[in-house]
């Protein structure tokens, strides 16, 4: 038993991509042990698993806000009210205490009467409360996958927003350049007053922009932080992104384009059995034949005895009569023998066999739509990385140079920078589509891909 249950738990902990082997820190042992204890395992683990403030990776922010974050200890904390249905279960009825005092016939009597359940119910009820705490359990690890893809989209958007505002900030020098090569031409007279307000102006627009993209940053930082479970103004960091024309360097918010997508197929299938919404299902009709199981029990009522003393008196010379008495009744299923819930639980199983049906075609539209727009992402990315921003980079620092040698005039100088700020902001939001077309065909699927 203790094997199955270590392999149930590695099984979930790689689904979050949480290192089974580190032991207390693997998610489904906090989960397992729920309420003060999990919370007593974060705070012993903290210290190993907290990342550096300095730069946080993609791993450190999914781990830290599946270990420590308060959604996280929040949805593990639901396992302690499922876990209340095994008390339930036991629960046996109450015994009770039977009096009759008959002043007219000087008849008195005084027992007590104990319940008689048949002992298959209690097993009954225990299987029924192991099936729906399955069941929650599923629930809240589908929870905290969801938490999960939340967080993995607050770190795309602070990197993607960190490198737009790098990004524009550079742009801005070379702007602020170009105006001032257009102010000393403008001195020696090689270029009319137009140029300078023309290239003064665009160096205005780069700052604007550079200041939106900065509050972006600190939007997309908050964000990440409060996620975390850290306060809103910590000096959180995440890496940059590799040179825009540098197409093998490893990162993790960039797809490796040098190894071809698997088939749709693969992930449909892959979905179709491993999607949480799918196992609970699976997981509430195992529930439901618990319960249909614990209601045939259910057919035979409790019966009851009843013991104690009886004491009658015999005016007026009667003799004093003592007695002890036992007495039983067993009610008999004639008219109720639980029709009416046998009717509903049969009528659930049916509906949960179309709802099973239902969640997959959902899992298959929902991979499918994800799949698409990641390959596309993809195709987006090769192209940029292929060459469009190497000759964008090169028909913006062209049209520099040549504005500066008085080859050409500002409004082409101009017109290629824009166009390569408008590439680059392109190949920016090209990477965010892609994570979150890769975030969403996780959450389809079910695992970490």
């Amino acid at each position: 038993m203790k094997r199955k249950e270590h392999r149930g738990i590695e099984s979930s902990a790689k689904r979050f991509g949480i290192d089974y082997r580190i032991g207390m820190t693997s998610l489904i042992f906090l989960i397992a042990l729920g309420g003060a204890q999990a919370g007593a395992a974060v705070d012993d683990d903290r210290a190993a698993t907290a990342p550096s403030p300095a730069v946080l990776s993609e791993q450190q922010a999914l781990n830290e806000v599946l270990l420590s974050a308060p959604r996280a200890a929040a949805i593990r904390a639901q396992l302690g009210i499922s876990k209340s249905a095994y008390a339930q279960a036991t629960v046996l009825p109450n015994p009770g205490i039977e009096f009759d005092n008959g002043y007219a016939e000087l008849s008195y009597r005084l027992g007590i009467t104990v319940p008689i359940e048949p002992p298959w119910k209690i097993v009954l009820r225990l299987i029924a409360a192991k099936a729906q705490v399955g069941t929650a359990m599923l629930q809240i690890e589908q929870s905290l996958w969801t938490l999960r893809g939340d967080c993995r989209r607050a770190f795309t958007e602070f990197v993607v927003a960190k490198e737009s505002e790098a990004m524009l900030r550079q742009l801005t020098e070379l702007t602020k350049q170009l105006a001032q090569v257009a102010m000393k031409r403008f001195q020696v007279g090689d270029v009319a007053k137009l140029d300078v307000f023309k290239s003064e102006l665009a160096q205005q627009q780069a700052e604007l922009d550079a200041n939106q993209a900065s509050r972006r940053v600190v939007q997309a930082r908050e964000q990440l932080n409060i996620i975390l479970g850290r306060n809103e103004e910590s000096a959180t960091d995440v890496p940059s992104l590799p040179s825009f024309q540098l197409r093998g360097v490893s990162n993790d918010l960039l797809p490796d384009l040098s190894k071809p997508l698997p088939p749709l197929s693969q992930f449909i299938n892959d979905g179709v059995q491993n999607r949480l919404e799918v196992r609970i299902v699976r997981q509430q009709m195992v529930a439901n034949k618990a319960g249909l199981k614990n209601t045939i029990g259910n057919i035979l009522p409790n019966g009851q005895i009843s013991f104690g003393k009886d004491k009658q008196e015999n005016p007026p010379d009667g003799q004093l009569i003592k007695r002890d008495y036992l007495m039983g009744g067993f009610p008999l299923p004639i008219f109720d023998f639980q029709q009416g819930e046998l009717a509903r639980i049969r009528a659930t199983q049916k509906q949960l066999d179309f709802e099973l049906v239902s969640q997959q075609n959902i899992v298959r539209g929902q991979i499918a739509l994800a799949y698409r727009k990641l390959w596309n992402a993809r195709e987006n990315i090769r192209k940029y990385q292929d060459g469009v921003i190497a000759q964008s980079e090169k028909v913006a620092e062209l049209g520099r140079v040549s504005y500066r040698l008085g080859q050409t005039d500002i409004t082409a100088a101009l017109t290629a920078q824009q166009a390569n700020i408008q590439i680059r902001n392109l190949y920016l939001n090209e990477i965010l589509n892609y994570q979150q077309a890769f975030t969403d065909l996780e959450q389809s699927v079910g695992h970490i891909l």
